[in-house]
Formats: C-alpha cells, structure tokens, sequence
C-alpha cells in the first residue's frame, strides 16, 4: 500500500470501514495500518502530520466499534 492509500484510510472512516473485514480482524488490521503510517515518507509527512493520522485511525477504530455495538 502507498502512502497515499495509507493516508486515505486513515482520513475516511468509509474507506477505513472497507479496509476493516470484521470483528476477529479489526484489531491485527487497525495495528498493521498504524505500523504501516509510521513508515511513511518523512520527506513528505511532519511528524506531526503522522501522528495525526494515527489518531484518525484511533478515532475510526473507536467509532467502528461503536456502530458495531449500537447493531448488536
């Protein structure tokens, strides 16, 4: 995955939701695209800009869960 698509998932909580397959995967998922975001291109992204994403990843693997919850 590029950095592009990184940054794409972890902006969107649609694109994150795709990228998610369920409820035994979400979390091995959410920590390879955590570990993927810190590997990003450092020319291109502050680290400031990375942990941002990675707190949108936080924010969307909170709110999946959430909406998982709420359908149970």
């Amino acid at each position: 995955m590029n950095d592009q698509e990184l940054v794409e998932l972890a902006d969107s909580y649609a694109a994150y939701s795709d990228y998610i397959e369920g409820d035994d995967t979400i979390n091995g998922q959410t920590l390879d695209l955590v570990t993927q975001l810190l590997g990003v291109e450092s020319q291109a992204y502050s680290d400031a800009d990375v942990l941002g994403l990675v707190e949108e990843v936080l924010q969307n693997y909170h709110q999946w869960h959430k909406i998982d919850a709420e359908q149970l």
